[in-house]
């Protein structure tokens, strides 16, 4: 019998679930700015952040804030969302900590 660890699991439902959370944001933040149908920017958007390089043709078209969300998106998923993901939270710890040594200095 044949046992996958626990962390594995955890691990592959953040990475769906920050994937999911990523693509819905880059669709909302895209469908703002452009014109273009909703299942053109779902595919744009799904398609840079597994950078793939697939595009419908709208890419050329987009507007600058369009580009920008594109390149984050591209850039996210080549760093990988548990990375980016750690990384953040790795930022934010680091000021927090920053912050009590300040406070601890202060008083």
């Amino acid at each position: 019998m044949r046992y996958i660890i626990i962390y594995s699991v955890e691990t592959a439902i953040t990475s769906i679930i920050v994937y999911g959370v990523m693509i819905f944001l880059g669709c909302i933040v895209l469908s703002y700015c452009e014109p273009f149908p909703l299942s053109q920017i779902l595919f744009e958007a799904s398609s840079a952040i597994g950078t793939v390089g697939l595009s419908t043709g709208i890419t050329p078209q987009l507007s600058v804030a369009g580009k920008i969300v594109i390149i984050v998106l591209m850039y996210i998923g080549r760093i990988g969302v548990i990375t980016f993901g750690t990384a953040l939270v790795g930022r934010l710890k680091e000021k927090k900590r920053s912050k009590q040594r300040i406070e601890d200095l202060a008083a």
